[in-house]
């Protein structure tokens, strides 16, 4: 079994169980996948985007395209910021660079996304107002769809 089919299923039973016993829960993933079966799977059973007590996060400045797509979509979404010394936040962000192998891949994607938005609105009659017109959720929403 895959890490993130595991990590599907973990976040399923979690699921389940926020929605019967009422409590809160974080779904804390810069994996794509793992973030669109948590969307899904809130949606077979029935809960809602902002009051469901289900929210997800991502590290700043990773996974940007999932944030503002599901925070453009009433998802309850946050950024965490890790701050401290260098010395001592490094070696967490390394661990969670190295945890996240298709941050790699994620990356190349968050860029194309970004060239094929710059691109299309530079075919707009007026870039600059086209480009800063859209909030950053509504502008990447534009790009995924």
């Amino acid at each position: 079994m895959t890490f993130v089919l595991k990590t599907c299923r973990c976040i399923g039973e979690m699921m389940r169980s926020c929605k019967d016993d009422k409590f809160e829960m974080m779904v804390a993933s810069h994996n794509q996948a793992s973030v669109e079966a948590a969307v899904a799977l809130m949606h077979d059973l029935d809960m809602h985007p902002t009051n469901s007590g289900v929210h997800f996060g991502q590290l700043l400045g990773m996974a940007d395209h999932l944030t503002y797509t599901l925070g453009g979509n009433g998802y309850q979404a946050y950024k965490a910021v890790p701050y401290g010394p260098v010395e001592e936040t490094i070696a967490y962000l390394l661990r969670r660079a190295k945890e996240n192998s298709d941050m790699l891949g994620g990356v190349g994607k968050e860029t194309a996304m970004l060239r094929s938005e710059l691109w299309r609105r530079m075919k707009c009659n007026n870039p600059i107002t086209q480009f800063f017109s859209k909030q950053p959720a509504e502008a990447m929403l534009a790009v995924t769809a």
